[in-house]
Parts: C-alpha cells; structure tokens; sequence
C-alpha cells in the first residue's frame, strides 16, 4: 500500500493542489496528515474541505488550535497577526461551524495499524505536541521515539524533511506542504510504501508568486511569509 504523509500545509493551496497532482500520479492509496492546516497563508477553508475528502487519518497541530482559541476569543489577534501574520484570523473568517467543528474534533495523536504496521501520529513530538526536532537533533532525542515500540513514527512542526530508522522503527518527518523552511522552495510530502516499509521524501514546485502576492496584501509587514517559499528570495 502506498500512503501519502503531509504536514504543515498552513492555508497554502497551491502548494496542497500540486502534492495532490503529484499523488494522482503515484496512486496513493491513503493519506497521513499531521495537522497545522492553517495559520500564515489564505486558503484556509480550501485546504481544509480538500482534507476532509482524503482516505485516511488526520490530527491537529499547534496553529489549528491557534485559530480555534482566536474564535473562542482566548487569544490576542493582534499580538498573533504581528508574530505569525493574519494567516488566523482569515481561517476564523472563513471556516464555517461545521468546518471549525471538525478542526476541534481533531486528536492531538493517533495510533493505527496499517497493513500490519503498528503506526503513531504526532505533531511535534510523541511526548511534547509543540516540540521541534531537527535533522540534527541529538541522539537521545531520536532514541526516545523507540520507546513507543512501534513500526513507524510520523511527525511534523519543524518544517524540515527527515527520515531515518532507529532501531527499526521508521521516524518520518514529511517536511512542510505549505512553508519549507530548508530555503529549497516546493511543497514537501512523502511516500511510504508499506510493502517495502521504504519510504521516499518528496518536493513539488508549483507557483509561488499566487501565494506571495496575498502575501504582499495581506502582510507586506512580515517579508519571511513570502521570502521563505522562494528558494530565490535571498
């Protein structure tokens, strides 16, 4: 079987569309999504209708609990706007009750079998949702995911694409859909064929310049929103 793995895809749907495209192609049988569908860019309910329709298993990441604060009035807009951009407030504006619904309704993690292979699902890390770990994080970091004794491990948040067995359990970071922050452009998924238990870490290029210029209308104060998704900004 093959899965698709995506994560962090932030309300950004063109780059979404061309991972779709992409996985039309590959025949993905399943789909793993590993949360932060909005937050910074425009495409909120867009993003989110085209989750819903996926075969498979979805969970919640710190931005989608952001903006589900933001609605409850439990966070500041303004302080939020400022740090992250209005990418919040817009997903407030346009998700709908039943949208929002489903977005609260989201587990923080999900256990699954999957064609025999015993899998998590996180955002951050197993134990702490908002921690970022990195390629290059230390050892004793990577040797923790073998405590959950299972065959894969998949998470997001940090926006860097990483993979790696340790101690045959399959720690798979997909990367960002909507926001790399490794400088490379793209919009960054995965493949993980459990057939095989191989996997391989994916990049698709699409327009970024349709995500930039809503950038430069809606938060010409924050430069990073639109430089990031070009790897020929800087």
């Amino acid at each position: 079987m093959k899965i698709g793995v995506i994560s962090d895809v932030h309300g950004n749907l063109p780059a979404l569309e061309s991972v779709m495209a992409a996985a039309k192609e590959e025949g993905i049988d399943m789909w793993l999504v590993l949360g932060d569908l909005v937050g910074y860019y425009y495409s909120p309910s867009e993003v989110v209708n085209l989750v819903r329709e996926l075969n498979g298993y979805t969970i919640a990441g710190n931005h989608d609990r952001i903006a589900l604060a933001v609605a409850r009035g439990e966070s500041n807009p303004d302080a939020l706007r400022k740090k992250y951009g209005s990418g919040h407030q817009i997903a407030v504006e346009q998700l709908d009750s039943t949208q929002m619904s489903w977005l609260a309704d989201l587990p923080d993690t999900f256990d699954v079998n999957i064609s025999g292979c015993s899998v998590h699902l996180c955002h951050g890390a197993p134990w702490n949702p908002v921690e970022y770990i990195y390629p290059d994080s230390p050892k004793s970091t990577w040797q923790k995911f073998t405590h959950l004794k299972r065959d894969a491990v998949f998470y997001g948040h940090s926006h860097y694409a990483n993979a790696r067995f340790v101690e045959g359990t399959l720690v798979l970071n997909p990367g960002s859909v909507g926001q790399p922050r490794d400088r490379q452009g793209g919009a960054q998924w995965a493949i993980w064929n459990t057939d095989s238990r191989s996997f391989n870490l994916r990049r698709e290029r699409y327009d970024v310049r349709l995500v930039q210029a809503m950038c430069k209308l809606h938060d010409p104060h924050i430069a990073y929103l639109s430089d990031v998704l070009d790897c020929h900004a800087r």
